[in-house]
């Protein structure tokens, strides 16, 4: 019978540890592997959803409306972009020749964007414009914003909502509730 340990200078011991330490680095090797190929397509799909689901001051905003409503909404598009698109888009911007500066200026600014967009439900003729104020003005005021404009002409309202403490001046959210009375 030939012995394990191939050198004789070596005490069979620590040609063991030898092994062992080699399989250990391919272990965690390929664990680190096998987790990415399991998480990378959860990631995916996690990063595609999110494009459909509003952050939760956008959320906030719109569950007041939605509470000021009787006879409810129809939701018909939801859509969050950040990132990695508006970069792509300032990018553009670049290429575009005859963009006025200003508009330049203002596209540029932007680091994303969120939108919902709801049908009222057949039979509602008027909105009461007060009560979608007052509920949209305590909603966002426990988030920390306060309005800073509220225009309301016939049966259409726009407002628009920023933090009372800005984090940084890179950096300004600003929510918009708009309700028109346009139907498309």
């Amino acid at each position: 019978m030939s012995p394990v340990n191939s050198d004789p200078s070596l005490p069979c011991h620590e040609n063991l540890h030898s092994v062992l330490a080699s399989l250990r680095g391919q272990v965690r090797i390929g664990s680190v592997v096998l987790a990415a190929l399991l998480t990378a397509p959860i990631a995916v799909a996690l990063g595609i959803a999110s494009y459909f689901w509003l952050s939760s001051d956008a959320d906030a905003l719109r569950d007041s409306f939605l509470s000021s409503v009787d006879g409810g909404c129809k939701r018909r598009f939801v859509l969050n972009v950040g990132g990695l698109h508006d970069w792509l888009a300032r990018f553009g911007l670049g290429f575009i020749k005859h963009l006025p500066p200003e508009a330049h200026m203002a596209a540029s600014s932007v680091r994303g964007g969120e939108v919902a967009i709801y049908r009222l439900a057949e039979g509602i003729q008027a909105l009461d414009q007060g009560r979608i104020i007052a509920n949209a003005d305590k909603a966002m005021n426990k988030r920390g914003m306060q309005r800073l404009v509220g225009v309301s002409a016939d049966s259409d309202l726009v407002a628009v909502y920023m933090p009372r403490q800005l984090a940084s001046p890179e950096r300004v959210k600003a929510l918009v509730l708009v309700v028109t009375s346009r139907r498309s």
